[in-house]
């Protein structure tokens, strides 16, 4: 009797349970056929800039002269590559022989770190120093080298590995007190004294006229003439970039005369009718690091054919501005700047006239609501639209919208679940 009563016990809890799944299945089945079900996909309205661009080849051209040689003795430059010059600086010193000038030049180096050790030994508020803020620099410059590395811009190491070194001195010296370098100031005035006795002598030579001193020649710098540079034609151009470089003779690099240096390049006719003379174009140039360069176009000059030469100038300075000679950019014809739609939220009805009219659905919290669009780009993968400035008017995509990217039976006020 006792096992018949737990027999049948057991059989109302396993009816409960059956009824409670039968009971869940249902509401499921329910909800998925009878309710509006939420099975939409969505995807925010992003602000989205996109570039439209044409790949060019272009060669540079400046105002710019070789700086006479002293002859066979061994210049030494005291000034980088880059540096502004006014006329009469001093930037570089000529020695009697290769001896003489390898301990000119660890006579520059040695004064810079003396310079630097007496610093360091003329800290007295080191309490001052924030090791936090030290922190953030250090990492900073760890990411700037990456992306030095990145870019190929070997010649910023040196600064970098300088920078680098002085804000971890820095650090060790905040967090373990007062370093003495004495010993190293000694050593260093000893030796800078042993190679200053041992020089034979040395001649300043100063610059003859103002401009950015640059101790590199690349053989192409008298290849188009600075003065006929708006008059080149698109054959000019072309015969340069084949052309070879012609080193001169001996030389102690080459100075650049005048910020405004010009970039030239050859188009078709089609794509010159789209520019204007007088514009601001901008130019992705990956020798000069990938940065992006502001330009004015100043010549349009279409020859016989199909073929438009392009002058643009631009004032931007710099050692990796000053290497540019030829190479490949980017030109940059269009900007668009709008929220990044999928192709696959767009939907189309035809309106009484006749005419396709492009919308989209977002959801509200709960709510399928329409909204006009504006497509400004488009692509295979997603479009831009504009973006409204009426921050009030919801009849349109504002920033962070859920976009309907997939759903069905969708219309303007339906309550999703």
């Amino acid at each position: 009797m006792e096992e018949t009563k737990k027999l049948s016990g057991k059989k109302k809890r396993i009816l409960i349970i059956a009824g409670v799944v039968v009971l869940l299945l249902a509401a499921v089945i329910y909800s998925k056929y009878f309710l509006n079900f939420n099975g939409v996909s969505t995807e925010l309205a992003l602000r989205h800039t996109k570039e439209v661009t044409l790949p060019i080849n272009f060669f540079v051209v400046r105002d710019e002269e070789y700086l006479d040689s002293p002859g066979s003795v061994q210049a030494i430059p005291l000034v980088s590559d880059g540096t502004r010059v006014a006329e009469n600086d001093k930037i570089a010193v000529v020695c009697a022989s290769e001896t003489d000038a390898a301990n000119y030049s660890e006579i520059l180096e040695i004064e810079d770190d003396i310079s630097y050790y007496k610093q360091l030994n003329s800290l007295t508020d080191i309490s001052s120093i924030n090791i936090e803020s030290v922190d953030k620099q250090i990492l900073s410059l760890f990411n700037e080298a990456l992306d030095i590395a990145d870019s190929g811009r070997l010649y910023d190491f040196d600064e970098g590995i300088k920078a680098f070194s002085d804000k971890k001195t820095r650090r060790d010296i905040a967090i373990n007190g007062r370093m003495d370098f004495s010993q190293q100031l000694t050593q260093l005035n000893d030796r800078l004294t042993a190679l200053k006795s041992g020089m034979s002598g040395v001649r300043e030579i100063g610059a003859e006229k103002a401009g950015f001193y640059m101790g590199n020649t690349d053989g192409f710098e008298n290849t188009l003439k600075y003065g006929d540079v708006l008059k080149l034609t698109p054959t000019d151009i072309e015969n340069a970039l084949a052309s070879e470089e012609k080193q001169p003779g001996d030389n102690m690099g080459r100075l650049i005369k005048s910020h405004k240096w010009y970039l030239c390049t050859v188009v078709d006719n089609g794509t010159a009718s789209e520019l204007t003379k007088g514009g601001s174009y901008s130019l992705i140039v990956p020798e000069a690091g990938s940065v992006k360069l502001t330009f004015t176009l100043e010549a349009i000059n279409q020859a016989e054919g199909k073929k438009s030469a392009l002058i643009f100038s631009c004032l931007e300075t710099g050692e990796n501005i000053f290497n540019l000679r030829k190479g490949e950019a980017q030109l940059v014809r269009r900007t668009y700047t709008g929220y990044r739609i999928p192709q696959a939220a767009i939907r189309t009805e035809k309106k009484e006239d006749g005419t396709d009219e492009k919308f989209v659905y977002i959801l509200n919290k709960t709510t399928v609501n329409r909204k006009e669009i504006n497509i400004i780009y488009s692509d295979a993968d997603y479009v831009l639209i504009g973006i409204s400035t009426d921050k009030l008017n919801r009849k349109y995509v504002q920033v962070y919208d859920k976009i309907i990217t997939a759903g069905k039976d969708l219309r303007d006020g339906k309550v999703i679940y």
